[in-house]
Order: structure tokens, then C-alpha cells, then sequence
């Protein structure tokens, strides 16, 4: 679990943290569907926030296992790290959705064409 959190913590940043909001240190949330995921992420998520850091963006500004049945936020990203983990990144605030909505709805006209 711990490396497909941090993979899915850079690729949600990758995807949405670009250019001007390179530098932003996101709040991250990780929801584990199952008590093992639970147990082998539980008091490592300052592992989890070292790795998922890159050399061009700072790290996360921190990194929230989820209890059971918690929901994230409103206005994360989600990707999935695994069979039983989800990242949750917070871009509320950061991002502009209307316009994000806009850019990926051209990208899949552009796909369906």
C-alpha cells in the first residue's frame, strides 16, 4: 500500500498541480477498503508524504489515513492506489473546476473523434 500511495500522490499532483500550482503543498487523505491496507499504512504516512515528494514540487503539507467509513472532503481528486487504498488529494481552492471540467471534456471529444 505504501508505494501505490505515493504513486497515485504524484500522479494526481502531475495531472492537476501543474505550472503555477507546482509549488502547492496539498492536504492528501488515503481511505484503506480493508483492515490489512489499514494496518500496513497506520503511522506511516510520513513515509508515504517523504516518497511521494518530488524534486520539483515541495512536499505534501500533510497526509490523513482515513478511518473506516470517513468520507474526504469535498473537492478531492481520487485515484486509486491498489485494490484496497484510495488517494485523496484536496484541490479545493486551488483548482478552478468549471475550467478543469472544461479541459477534460475537449480532451474527450478529442478521444471520441
Amino acid at each position: 500500500p505504501l508505494c501505490g500511495a505515493q504513486a497515485a500522490i504524484r500522479a494526481l499532483r502531475s495531472e492537476y498541480l501543474r505550472g503555477e500550482h507546482n509549488k502547492h503543498a496539498p492536504e492528501v487523505f488515503i481511505s484503506a477498503k480493508s483492515s490489512a491496507a489499514a494496518r500496513a499504512l497506520e503511522g506511516q504516512t510520513e513515509v508515504v508524504r517523504a516518497l511521494a515528494k518530488s524534486s520539483v514540487s515541495p512536499p505534501a503539507k500533510s497526509i490523513r489515513l482515513l478511518a473506516e467509513g470517513e468520507a474526504p472532503p469535498a473537492g478531492c481528486a481520487l485515484a486509486n492506489a491498489g485494490a484496497d487504498v484510495s488517494v485523496h488529494v484536496l484541490l479545493a481552492g486551488v483548482i478552478d473546476f468549471a475550467a478543469e471540467r472544461a479541459r477534460l471534456e475537449k480532451e474527450a471529444g478529442q478521444i471520441q473523434n
